[in-house]
């Protein structure tokens, strides 16, 4: 997902992850080619948990909860 996202609108990691939270909440941003838009949006709502959770380890604690509930609820 952050692959395909730097690849289509570049952008730092801000930028990415609001991109991310964008197709999550269904708001594609536009210029993905119709394939490479389908794939983003199957994937956006587990990305954007990942996102938080690197987030979280990278900038808060190396002791941040793995997000594993909030994923099984994604990807029963």
């Amino acid at each position: 997902m952050n692959w395909l996202i730097t690849a289509l609108y570049a952008g730092d990691w801000e930028e990415r992850g609001s991109l991310i939270q964008a197709w999550a909440e269904g708001r594609q941003p536009t210029g993905a080619p119709p394939g490479t838009a389908e794939i983003l949006s199957r994937n956006a709502r587990v990305a954007a948990v990942m996102t938080d959770f690197y987030r979280g380890v990278q900038e808060v604690s190396r002791t941040t909860p793995y997000p594993g509930e909030r994923l099984r609820r994604l990807c029963p």
